[in-house]
Parts: C-alpha cells; structure tokens; sequence
C-alpha cells in the first residue's frame, strides 16, 4: 500500500485491451512479471497516459522495475498520448528491464514530455527493434511511421541551456522538437531523456529539411543531451544520438 515494494501482477500492470478513450493517471504501475501498461489490439485509440509512475516506488526514485517494458503500443494503438505538454502529464518510465516506451505498428502515439530513463533498453523504440535508422522524408511504414529522430549539433551551458540542430523529416511540415538532459549517455549512443528541459517548433522545407536553434532558461539536468521530434499527427521519434554539453565557468 505504501508503494514501496514489489507486488505486481504476474502479467501486464495495464491492459487496455482494443478500447478507446481511457485515461491511465497518477498511479505507481510497477514490480509486474511483464510489462507496465500495454496498449493496443484494434481500437485501442486515443488513450491518455499522464502521471504515472512506471518502474519506480511511488515516490519516483527508488527502483521497482517491471520485468520487460514500461510502456507498449502495437497494432490497433493510435492517437494515444503519453505524457504531454501540460504541467504534471508528464510520466516517470524508468529502471524497467526492457525498453522504456515501445510503439510497434500504431500510429499518432504522442510521448512527450516525460522522464525516461535507467531502462534495460531504449527509451523509445518505434518498431521494438532496437535504433531505427532515419529514412530521408519520413514517414515510412511502422511505428509512429518511424519518424525521424533530430541531430543536435552543438549544446553548451551559458545562460541557461543553449542547442543547435537539425532534421530531415516529412517537406513543408511543422515539427516540435523536445530536448532532454540525461545524467549519462543510454549503451545504444542514441540516448534517453531523463530531464525535460523545453521545447521549440520549427518547419521543413520542401526537400524536408529544417535546422532549429534556441537558449532555454532552465538546468541541464546532466551532462548528455537528446531530442525526439513530434509531427503535427502525434507521431513521436526515438531519441536522438546523445550530445555532451560543452560548459563554462563565469567567474563572475
């Protein structure tokens, strides 16, 4: 009751099982013999997931992993949103022994705004295969059409958290870009996102192409930054590849 030991289920924690407009919040959905939550089987649409504590004690820090993923999304899943932009929808997946967020065939399954990390896995894995390559012009065929993951070519601390990228994406599309400060870099190179840092838009081109920069007012939370990229439809990437941050002292 104190949400401090491990009494979970010997299945899934969650099982939204082919229906539609649940909304999962504020519970501790951890220590199952499977998965946290799974989501999906034809109809399992427009779902929120916000608040919740997935792999951890209730107070968010002490490990209680689910023996696989903390979240999966498969076929029939779409339009589900996981996490978001508002204060408090943003949920904790961490320390479970698989992937954090898994999204195999659905599509528009927005994850944002939310604390992965410590997973056995990726934090995101669109298709439950590990690092999906970009493809030029997403979409493609897949989970969240496998879209594209942003390059973030320079990041520096100097009043405040200051990121430079780029992405190749679906043309003439407005993209939102999250970034995330990780206190280590995920073993795949392409990171996790412990700590939700900010935000930006940005739009591509007719060839797809767009580059972003901005200065957020906030701490790094760590030393390793990464991104993810959501569509217009909800369609959220995988982490980008890591990015360590360059940092400067003001003596002043």
């Amino acid at each position: 009751a104190s949400g401090a030991a491990a009494l979970g289920n010997t299945s899934s924690g969650v099982n939204i099982n082919g229906t539609a407009g649940n909304t999962i919040a504020s519970n501790v959905i951890s220590g199952n013999d499977q998965g946290g939550l799974v989501i999906g089987a034809g109809g399992a649409d427009n779902n929120s997931i916000i608040g919740n504590l997935i792999g951890t004690a209730s107070n968010g820090s002490d490990p209680i992993p689910n023996d696989a993923y903390g979240i999966r999304v498969y076929t029939g899943g779409d339009g589900n949103q996981i996490g978001g932009a508002n204060p408090g929808d943003g949920n904790v997946v961490a320390f479970n022994d698989g992937d954090g967020v898994i999204v195999i065939n659905g599509a528009g399954n927005a994850i944002r705004g939310n604390s992965i990390h410590s997973n056995n896995g990726l934090g995101i894995d669109l298709d439950w295969d590990g690092v999906t390559p970009n493809d030029p012009r997403a979409p493609a065929s897949g989970g969240n059409l496998r879209q594209n993951y942003p390059t973030l070519t320079s990041a520096s601390v100097a009043g405040g958290v200051s990121v430079a990228g780029n992405i190749n994406t679906t043309p003439n599309t407005g993209i939102t870009i999250e970034v995330y400060g990780n206190a280590a870099c995920d073993g795949s190179g392409n990171g996790e996102g412990q700590t939700f840092i900010g935000s930006l838009s940005t739009t591509t081109a007719a060839n797809g192409n767009a580059s972003f920069s901005t200065v957020f007012p906030s701490v790094p939370g760590g030393f390793w930054l990464t991104a993810t990229a959501t569509d217009p439809a909800g369609n959220t990437s995988e982490f980008s590849p890591c990015r360590a941050l360059n940092c400067y002292l003001d003596f002043n």
